[in-house]
């Protein structure tokens, strides 16, 4: 699917992709063009016929195997991001798909696969907002990095209320199940840590004023862009080190119920332990005596052994009580 907004004057008017190539000649107003899930041999043969790409930029859009990063290629820039897909909140998963930007002094191209929320955002401000048409297309490039790591922070938030209820759950029901659901939250921070840093880095180049494209108004915009990585970062950090905590925490309190339980079943057999030795001594012979000691079988012998096995528990339970074992 292609669909094209053509921005001049006071006007945002979407317009039939066909136009692309005499808007592009008429060098007025600036272009966006967005591509989504469009065949790679097809896209590659529209941007030599009309952009005339780099082969190598070309290679990297219609490519998902890469990281974040930046090309200046003098007269646009080439740009691959990351942006968060639609995904069920409270889902445990990487829900994020890449994003290919092409900037050029006139003309704004996104390339994805998969629908990126951020991108329809934009586009719909766009043809509401005469603000953007006002302030060029370093404006609307901005606005679209800043819905991108607007929908990172709340990635972040859901991943904040996982992390409030695994800190609930540890300590009123630690079971397998939450150690999973920790364990899931700190490969999906893990994964996100990846992608922060090379993105955070092409922000920075764009912050630092390394490319030709934007000038000295445009380095402020993405400065603000850059302090939200730096912030996405510190709270990815931060979050990684309470999940490694709630685990710790987790396995602390496994523990101690083992030793909890460990000390309970020793006692018991402590308990049974004399009561074992007497009645294998003695056998419990008290209704018919094989040797002529029928002392040791009468009735006195009888009520003394039940008293010794009654009492020694007792006597057993109130030491370790006074040892505080108990």
């Amino acid at each position: 699917m292609k669909r094209l907004l053509y921005c001049s004057g006071s006007k945002v008017t979407e317009v039939d992709p066909g136009e692309l190539p005499r808007l592009l000649k008429a060098r007025r107003g600036f272009l966006w063009l967005d591509m989504l899930d469009e065949s790679p041999a097809e896209t590659e043969r529209y941007w030599e016929q009309h952009f005339g790409f780099h082969p190598l930029a070309v290679e990297d859009a219609l490519s998902e195997s890469h990281v974040p990063k930046i090309n200046d290629w003098d007269d646009s820039l080439y740009l691959a991001l990351r942006g968060v897909m639609n995904h069920e909140a409270g889902k445990l998963d990487m829900p994020l798909a890449e994003l290919d930007l092409f900037v050029g002094k006139n003309y704004l191209i996104t390339f994805r696969v998969d629908d990126v929320p951020a991108v329809e955002r934009t586009w719909q401000a766009l043809l509401q907002d005469d603000r953007f048409v006002k302030r060029g297309n370093d404006y609307l490039f901005y606005r679209l990095s800043d819905e991108i790591v607007a929908d990172f922070l709340l990635l972040i938030d859901e991943l904040r209320e996982t992390l409030d209820y695994i800190d609930d759950q540890v300590f009123k029901s630690p079971n397998p199940a939450l150690l999973e659901v920790a364990f899931d939250t700190k490969r999906l921070l893990l994964n996100l840590r990846r992608v922060m840093e090379p993105q955070h880095d092409v922000y920075t180049k764009l912050a630092r004023g390394d490319m030709r494209l934007f000038d000295r108004r445009s380095r402020v915009l993405f400065r603000d862009v850059e302090d939200h990585y730096v912030r996405l970062e510190g709270h990815i950090q931060s979050m990684r080190d309470l999940v490694t905590s709630a685990v710790d925490t987790y396995l602390s309190l496994v523990n101690n119920r083992m030793n909890d339980i460990m000390r309970a079943l020793t006692i018991l057999t402590a308990f049974f332990l004399p009561l074992s030795f007497l009645t294998g001594f003695f056998g419990m012979n008290f209704f018919g005596p094989v040797l002529p000691f029928e002392e040791w079988t009468g009735r006195t012998a009888f009520f003394i052994t039940m008293g010794i096995m009654v009492g020694l528990p007792v006597a057993m339970w109130l030491w370790m009580r006074g040892r505080k074992w108990m």
